[in-house]
């Protein structure tokens, strides 16, 4: 993949197999970068899996951002649509590829997720939240919001977002009609190694089989 064609650049890592078109497209948390995910091929060690990971199009000091707190979504859902066409042009069916975030990674994952063009193979948002469940349903495509398959994961000890907080958001966003397997883990604001990350594995292995 040549990584000159995605606006804000990032890392490509190749699948084992060759000609597999299975792809996970990796998303960073605020201040982050394509680098926060390097080596995580080796942990999910799924040989038919190719990996993206994008960085931000707002700089911030050493790394990147995908909004602004206060401002609108609009770069960071334009930078991804554009991202995502690309792959799809490359060859990567839209329900082969599955799009996955930290933090503000992981809101726009949903946020984004359903109101792009295409039906993608999984949503996984790891550690964030929705700003805006009202405008998720009125802008979200229903065809994604009632059959797209979401994995959202969040630690018991966040300082960032209360437990509370996303379990109140999740029962919401089910009552509207999203299919989420929700998981809690013992973890701060971060990847949890021994348990959330071989779950996290283990959910995208039952996508690429199902």
């Amino acid at each position: 993949m040549d990584l000159e064609k995605f606006s804000t650049g990032g890392l490509w890592v190749p699948a084992q197999e060759q000609d597999s078109d299975w792809l996970l497209v990796a998303v960073h948390g605020s201040g982050g970068s394509a680098k926060d995910f390097e080596g995580l091929e080796d942990v999910f060690g799924i040989p038919s899996l190719n990996y993206l990971y994008l960085n931000g199009p707002i700089p911030d000091y050493s790394g990147y951002r995908w909004y602004s707190d206060l401002g609108p979504r609009t770069a960071a859902y334009e930078a991804l649509r554009s991202a995502l066409d690309v792959c799809i042009a490359e060859g990567y069916p839209p329900t082969h590829i599955i799009l996955m975030g930290f933090s503000q990674g992981a809101a726009l994952s949903i946020e984004f997720g359903v109101r792009y063009s295409h039906l993608l193979g999984g949503y996984i948002a790891i550690s964030g939240r929705v700003e805006n469940l009202p405008g998720l349903f009125s802008q979200g495509d229903p065809e994604i919001i009632n059959r797209g398959r979401f994995l959202i994961t969040h630690g018991t000890r966040d300082y960032n977002l209360s437990i509370e907080l996303i379990r109140q958001q999740v029962e919401r966003m089910r009552e509207g009609g999203l299919s989420i397997d929700f998981r809690e883990f013992d973890k701060i604001h971060e990847f949890e190694s021994t348990q959330e990350l071989p779950y996290i594995r283990n959910w995208i292995l039952s996508r690429i089989t199902s």
